[in-house]
């Protein structure tokens, strides 16, 4: 997740073979301690699909179902 023109935004990508974009309805509120939060909710069969949804301060502002999810737990590192 990542904040981009006043927009909360997330990207995933699939092994590099499909990408899953999302954006915020409305703008991030400025100020500090806003609350966002990433929802992965498993549906079905690990890695088949998933819904997954952002919401700023309790307020669902995306959602969308993904294709593919890796069947693994991983952790990003910084570049």
């Amino acid at each position: 997740m990542y904040v981009k023109d006043g927009k909360l935004k997330r990207t995933y990508s699939y092994v590099g073979v499909e990408m899953c974009k999302q954006e915020s309805s409305e703008a991030l509120p400025t100020g500090q301690n806003v609350p966002v939060r990433l929802d992965f909710t498993v549906t079905r069969v690990m890695a088949t699909g998933e819904t997954v949804s952002l919401s700023i301060d309790g307020k669902k502002v995306a959602k969308d179902r993904i294709k593919y999810a890796v069947p693994i737990v991983f952790s990003p590192t910084p570049e």
